[in-house]
C-alpha cells in the first residue's frame, strides 16, 4: 500500500510538472554560498549554487564589498558526464591512484585542470598523451566540466579592511529573473578553508587556534574532522552554525574526540539547531573535532562555519546600558567572558539606541537611553524607583524572579507608558517575562495589570495572528517586546521580572525602560524577490506593527521604481492587520532590468508625519524560520505564459451592495485545466461570494463582491486576484507569488465628492 501512494504522488508530481510552464519556477534562491564568510581586508573567491541557469551578475549587500561574477556569463547547458569522452580516460588512467569523489572541494578552473594533467605526465610518468585533442586535453575538459558542474558559478568578493562586520545578502541576477538571497559572513576572524580531504580519522585536518572554518558535507554520512593542539587550562568553545539556506537544510552535531577517536563530548544545537562545545583540556595534547549532519545527509549545498577559540557565549556588557550625558563601567559577563571592564559614555546630544563598545573581545553592542538608571543586585530588598527609570538586573539563578517597585503619582495617573524589554538586542540570551500588579508583592489572587505571555507576541494584540504574521512577529522582536499601559491609580505597583524558560547564567543581562509612550510603527513587506512580468503583475503583502497614538492610515511606496513599473496604492487603514501593494510592469517592459531598492512608510500623528523604512522579509514556509532582509530586489522577468484581469460591472462599490466582477484569463501557454486564484481587498469589510477559480475549457469566472453596510468608508478599495501558489500555502517566491492587476472600485464617499 506504502508503494502504491509513493507511485501515485510521483506520477502527480511527473504530471504536474509537465503541465506547468517553463516559464513558472518556483523557489528562485541560491542553494550555497562556499565559502561563506571572509575577512576584512582580503579577496575571497567564492562559489555560488543557483538554482537555475542564465547568470549574468551577483550582487552583495552593504557596505565595503564588492562583488564580480568569474565565469561565462551564460554557462553551458545541462552536460553529461557519461558519454563525454574524457570521462573513461580519467576512470581508466587516473581513478586508480586520484579518485574524484568531490570536485567541488578542489574548486580548479579547466585550465588549471590542464596543468596538473601536465604536470602528473611531466613530473610522475602518467601513462596519458598530451596535446590538442589528445587524452590529456580531454581529461583536463572532463575535469574542468565537473568541477564546474558541481560549484555552479565562481565569483570574486573584494571585502575592504573598513568592512564592517556581520553578514550580508548574496543575490544573483539571470537575464530575467534574480534569485532570493544567500548568505556570506565578514569577520574580523583568521578564515580557513576546509581542505576537502579530512573525511576521515587519520586524515583531520590541522588547525591553529583560534580560527574560522567554511565547510561542506558534501557525501552522505559524511564526517569531517579537525585536529587541534591545544594547552591544558585553556578553555576554548566550538561552535558551528548551518549556512543552507536551501532545501538541504543542515543539522550540523559537534563531537569532541581524543587521540584515540573516543567521545569526550557532543552536542546538537546549543542555540537553536546551532551546536556548541564548551572545552577545557585537563593535559596538553592533540584533540580532535568530528562535523556531520544529524540526519546523515550529504550534499554540497550543506555548508556550514565552524568557529573556534577561546570566544565567549552567552555573554553581555552588564550594565548594558548608560543614560546619555552620562559615564559607567561596564563588565563582560557570560560563559567564557574574561575581560576588562570598559567605559561606556553617551553625550548629551547623542541620540537614544544601540551603539557598540570596543573590548578585547570585540565589539559588543549597548544600549544608550535617556531615562535614570536602576540597578537590581541580586541580594537585599526590591529597588523602589519613581518614572521615568531603566532597570538593569541578570538571571543568576535558575527560576529567579525580581521584584521593583514603583510608585505612581496622582499627576500620572490614567497617562499613556510604554514597558520595553530589552534582551537579544544587546546580545543577552534572555528572555525576559513581565508581571505588573498594583500593590507592593506579586499575588495570584490578583488580576495582572500587565502579563507579558498573555498578550500575543509581540504584537500586544494590535496585529493580526496568521501564521505568517505571528511567525514575522517573533523573529522581529523575539521577547523585546513593548507594552503600554495605564496605571488607573496613584500609589506602589510591584514589577516581577523572569526568564520565561526559567534559565540563568552570569551572561543572562535584561534591561527595561519604563517611561512615556512615544508614537511608532514598522512595516514589513515580502516577498523579498519581486520578479514582475511584462504585460502582468504581482502581489507583495505588507504587515504594520503599530504602536501609541499610531492610528491614521499607512502609506507604502517606493522612491524608484524601474522603467515600466508601477506600483499600486499601499494603504494599510486603521485597524487594519495587514494589507498589500500590486508592482506591474508594462507589456513593453525590458526583461532583465534589476533594482536593489527598500520601500518607506508613512504616516502621521497629530499632524506630524513620520516616516519608517519597510523591512523586506522571506517566509518559506511554516518549518523554517522568517528571514529579515536589508533590501528588495525588483527585476523585470520573461514574459508570462498566461495573465488575469479583474473587469468591475461598476466603478464603484457602496455600504450594504455587491459589485459583480469578471475574472478574465489569457491561457497562452498555460495548461487547459482548471486555473485557481484567490481574491483579496484591501479593506477587511469586504466580502467575496463565488469562485475565483477558472475552471477547464473557460476563461473567465464571476464572483461578486459586497461591501458591510457598517464599513467606514475613507478611500477607494483595491481588489487583486493571486495564483493558487502563494504565501497561503508557504511561498513567497517573487517568482511564482503572480497576480492580476489591481482593480480600484471607488467608495460612495467618494463618489459624492466628485459630483
Amino acid at each position: 500500500m506504502i508503494r502504491l501512494r509513493l507511485l501515485a504522488i510521483a506520477v502527480l508530481v511527473v504530471a504536474l510538472s509537465r503541465s506547468a510552464s517553463p516559464q513558472d519556477h518556483g523557489f528562485v534562491g541560491i542553494m550555497a554560498v562556499f565559502p561563506s564568510g571572509g575577512a576584512v581586508g582580503t579577496t575571497v573567491e567564492v562559489d555560488l549554487r543557483p538554482r537555475r541557469r542564465g547568470v549574468v551578475d551577483v550582487t552583495v549587500s552593504g557596505p565595503g564589498i564588492t562583488a564580480t561574477l568569474l565565469r561565462p556569463k551564460e554557462e553551458p547547458r545541462e552536460y553529461d558526464w557519461q558519454p563525454d569522452r574524457g570521462y573513461p580516460l580519467f576512470q581508466n588512467k587516473c581513478n586508480g591512484c586520484h579518485a574524484l569523489p568531490n570536485p567541488v572541494v578542489l574548486r580548479y578552473t579547466r585550465e588549471e585542470w590542464q596543468k596538473i594533467v601536465e604536470r602528473m605526465v611531466k613530473k610522475n610518468g602518467a601513462p596519458i598523451t598530451l596535446g590538442d585533442m589528445s587524452e590529456g586535453s580531454f581529461i583536463a575538459q572532463y575535469l574542468g566540466k565537473a568541477t564546474q558542474q558541481a560549484t555552479g558559478l565562481r565569483a570574486r568578493f573584494v571585502i575592504a579592511p573598513e568592512a564592517p562586520p556581520g553578514l550580508r545578502e548574496v543575490r544573483m541576477i539571470g537575464k530575467d529573473w534574480s534569485s532570493q538571497a544567500g548568505v556570506f559572513e565578514i569577520t574580523t576572524d583568521r578564515e580557513v578553508l576546509e581542505a576537502g580531504t579530512n573525511t576521515q580519522f587519520e586524515k583531520a585536518q590541522p588547525l591553529t587556534v583560534p580560527v574560522t572554518v567554511s565547510g561542506q558535507l558534501n557525501e552522505a554520512r559524511e564526517i569531517d574532522y579537525y585536529a587541534l593542539d591545544v594547552r591544558r587550562g585553556q578553555r576554548i568553545t566550538i561552535q558551528c552554525a548551518s549556512f543552507s539556506g536551501n532545501d538541504w537544510h543542515l543539522f550540523p552535531r559537534l563531537r569532541l574526540l581524543d587521540a584515540a577517536g573516543n567521545a569526550i563530548d557532543r552536542n546538537e544545537g546549543h542555540n537553536g539547531f546551532a551546536p556548541l562545545l564548551d572545552f577545557t583540556p585537563p593535559a596538553d595534547g592533540r584533540y580532535f573535532i568530528a562535523v556531520d549532519d544529524l540526519f546523515s545527509r550529504g550534499s554540497s549545498e550543506m555548508v556550514y562555519r565552524l568557529k573556534i577559540g577561546e570566544r565567549p557565549y552567552d555573554a553581555a556588557l552588564f550594565p548594558a546600558g548608560v543614560r546619555r550625558g552620562e559615564s559607567i563601567r561596564a563588565t563582560l559577563v557570560g560563559e567564557n567572558a574574561q575581560c576588562p571592564p570598559v567605559m561606556l559614555t553617551a553625550a548629551k546630544e547623542d541620540q537614544p539606541g544601540i551603539r557598540k563598545a570596543k573590548t578585547v573581545r570585540g565589539e559588543l553592542p549597548f544600549m544608550i537611553g535617556e531615562y535614570p538608571e536602576v540597578l537590581r543586585s541580586l541580594e537585599g530588598p526590591a529597588p523602589r524607583l519613581s518614572l521615568p527609570a531603566t532597570l538593569n538586573g541578570r538571571f543568576i539563578r535558575p527560576d529567579q524572579r525580581d521584584l521593583f517597585l514603583i510608585d505612581v503619582t496622582p499627576e500620572e495617573v490614567g497617562k499613556p507608558f510604554s514597558i520595553e524589554v530589552v534582551g537579544g538586542r544587546i546580545g543577552s540570551p534572555a528572555e525576559a517575562r513581565i508581571v505588573l500588579v498594583e500593590g507592593d508583592r506579586i499575588r495570584n489572587d490578583k488580576t495582572p495589570l500587565l502579563h507579558s505571555e498573555q498578550k500575543p507576541i509581540p504584537y500586544s494584540g494590535k496585529l493580526d495572528t496568521n501564521w505568517p504574521a505571528f511567525k514575522l512577529g517573533a523573529q522581529l522582536y523575539g521577547r523585546d517586546e513593548r507594552f503600554d499601559v495605564e496605571f488607573p491609580r496613584p500609589g506602589t505597583y510591584a514589577l516581577e521580572v523572569s526568564d520565561v524558560n526559567g534559565r540563568s547564567g552570569s551572561g543572562y543581562v535584561y534591561r527595561i525602560q519604563i517611561g512615556p509612550a512615544e508614537p511608532d510603527f514598522s512595516v514589513a513587506i515580502t516577498p523579498d524577490n519581486a520578479i514582475v512580468r511584462p504585460g502582468s503583475s504581482i502581489y507583495l503583502e505588507l504587515h504594520p506593527l503599530r504602536r501609541h497614538l499610531v492610528n491614521e492610515p499607512i502609506e507604502v511606496t517606493f522612491p524608484e521604481l524601474p522603467a515600466g513599473i508601477t506600483a499600486s496604492p499601499g494603504m494599510i487603514r486603521p485597524g487594519h492587520g495587514r494589507s498589500f501593494l500590486v508592482l506591474s510592469a508594462a507589456p513593453d517592459a525590458k526583461p532583465g532590468m534589476a533594482l536593489r531598492t527598500r520601500p518607506v512608510a508613512v504616516t502621521s500623528v497629530a499632524g506630524k508625519k513620520m516616516t519608517r523604512p519597510v523591512i523586506p522579509y522571506e517566509f518559506r514556509d511554516h518549518c523554517r524560520p522568517t528571514l529579515l532582509r536589508d533590501e528588495l530586489l525588483i527585476t523585470v522577468g520573461p514574459a508570462p505564459s498566461w495573465t488575469v484581469q479583474l473587469e468591475a460591472a461598476s466603478p464603484a462599490i457602496r455600504p450594504g451592495q455587491s459589485v459583480e466582477i469578471k475574472v478574465k484569463l489569457d491561457r497562452r501557454e498555460a495548461k487547459e485545466g482548471d486555473v485557481p486564484f484567490f481574491i483579496f481587498a484591501d479593506h477587511k469589510d469586504v466580502r467575496f461570494s463565488g469562485l475565483p477559480t477558472i475552471p477547464a475549457g473557460a476563461n473567465e469566472s464571476v464572483i461578486k463582491a459586497s461591501l458591510s453596510s457598517k464599513a467606514v468608508v475613507d478611500g477607494p478599495v483595491q481588489i487583486v486576484v493571486v495564483n493558487g501558489l502563494n504565501e497561503w500555502i508557504g511561498v513567497t517566491s517573487g517568482a511564482i507569488n503572480r497576480s492580476s492587476a489591481p482593480l480600484l472600485l471607488a467608495t460612495e464617499t467618494q463618489r459624492s465628492t466628485q459630483r
